[in-house]
């Protein structure tokens, strides 16, 4: 069902907004989603800091 939200959302967001509009909203989902891959990253390794000085 997700997918199928998903899919209905980016129909709607193609036929209302400006294809400007489309590539800055992806451009913006795209460094949200890199900016918690570097979240994970350092996530882990303050927990592998963490786990060497016990």
């Amino acid at each position: 069902m997700r997918t199928t939200i998903g899919a209905a959302i980016r129909l709607a967001e193609s036929v209302l907004l400006a294809p400007g509009r489309r590539v800055a909203r992806h451009n913006a989902w795209t460094a949200v989603c890199e900016n918690r891959r570097h979240a994970a990253d350092r996530e882990a390794a303050r927990a592998s800091l963490s786990a060497s000085t016990r």
